[in-house]
Protein backbone atom coordinates (compact mmCIF):
# COMPACT_ATOMS: atom_id res chain seq x y z
CA UNK A 1 0.00 0.00 0.00
CA UNK A 2 1.37 3.42 -0.37
CA UNK A 3 1.90 6.55 1.59
CA UNK A 4 -1.41 8.23 0.19
CA UNK A 5 -3.52 5.25 1.11
CA UNK A 6 -2.62 5.00 4.46
CA UNK A 7 -2.43 8.91 4.79
CA UNK A 8 -6.14 8.93 3.54
CA UNK A 9 -7.33 6.27 6.30
CA UNK A 10 -5.59 8.73 8.89
CA UNK A 11 -7.74 11.59 7.64
CA UNK A 12 -10.80 9.36 7.55
CA UNK A 13 -10.84 9.42 11.27
CA UNK A 14 -12.12 12.68 11.71
CA UNK A 15 -8.69 15.28 12.65
CA UNK A 16 -11.38 17.88 13.80
CA UNK A 17 -12.51 15.30 17.04
CA UNK A 18 -8.56 14.75 17.60
CA UNK A 19 -8.41 18.56 17.59
CA UNK A 20 -11.25 19.06 19.98
CA UNK A 21 -9.88 16.55 22.34
CA UNK A 22 -6.17 17.85 22.56
CA UNK A 23 -7.83 21.33 23.01
CA UNK A 24 -9.98 20.15 25.83
CA UNK A 25 -6.41 18.55 27.47
CA UNK A 26 -4.64 22.01 26.89
CA UNK A 27 -7.65 23.55 28.55
CA UNK A 28 -7.15 21.23 31.40
CA UNK A 29 -3.48 21.93 32.19
CA UNK A 30 -3.89 25.58 31.33
CA UNK A 31 -6.29 25.60 34.55
CA UNK A 32 -3.75 23.37 36.57
CA UNK A 33 -1.26 26.11 36.00
CA UNK A 34 -2.42 27.94 39.02
CA UNK A 35 -2.94 25.36 41.31
CA UNK A 36 -0.10 24.60 43.93
CA UNK A 37 1.93 21.75 42.37
CA UNK A 38 5.02 20.18 43.45
CA UNK A 39 7.97 19.97 41.35
CA UNK A 40 7.07 16.52 39.65
CA UNK A 41 3.47 17.66 38.98
CA UNK A 42 4.71 20.84 37.43
CA UNK A 43 6.98 18.66 35.65
CA UNK A 44 3.85 16.20 34.27
CA UNK A 45 2.00 19.42 33.23
CA UNK A 46 4.85 20.39 31.34
CA UNK A 47 4.97 17.25 29.59
CA UNK A 48 1.20 17.17 28.84
CA UNK A 49 1.31 20.42 27.78
CA UNK A 50 4.18 19.89 25.24
CA UNK A 51 2.38 17.05 23.95
CA UNK A 52 -0.74 18.55 23.62
CA UNK A 53 0.79 20.90 21.63
CA UNK A 54 2.37 19.08 19.36
CA UNK A 55 -0.89 16.98 18.18
CA UNK A 56 -2.72 20.55 17.70
CA UNK A 57 0.07 21.40 15.44
CA UNK A 58 0.33 17.73 13.89
CA UNK A 59 -3.89 17.95 13.56
CA UNK A 60 -3.18 21.13 11.91
CA UNK A 61 -0.54 20.12 9.19
CA UNK A 62 -2.54 16.84 8.22
CA UNK A 63 -5.86 19.24 7.88
CA UNK A 64 -3.73 21.59 5.57
CA UNK A 65 -2.19 18.99 3.56
CA UNK A 66 -5.57 17.61 3.05
CA UNK A 67 -7.23 20.95 1.63
CA UNK A 68 -4.14 21.55 -0.63
CA UNK A 69 -4.05 17.04 -2.06
CA UNK A 70 -7.67 17.65 -2.43
CA UNK A 71 -10.94 16.53 -1.11
CA UNK A 72 -11.13 12.71 0.18
CA UNK A 73 -13.77 12.11 -1.47
CA UNK A 74 -12.21 12.41 -4.59
CA UNK A 75 -9.60 10.46 -4.17
CA UNK A 76 -7.15 13.00 -2.33
CA UNK A 77 -4.02 11.68 -1.54
CA UNK A 78 -3.89 8.68 -3.46
CA UNK A 79 -4.09 10.72 -6.63
CA UNK A 80 -1.53 13.39 -5.49
CA UNK A 81 1.49 10.98 -4.36
CA UNK A 82 2.92 8.38 -6.00
CA UNK A 83 5.49 5.83 -5.17
CA UNK A 84 9.15 7.27 -6.10
CA UNK A 85 11.34 4.42 -7.33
Amino acid sequence: MSYGHHFTELVKISPGSIYANAMQILAAAELLVDTPLNHSQISFLHTVQACGTSLVETVNHVLDFTKLSGNVKSGGVDNVITRSR
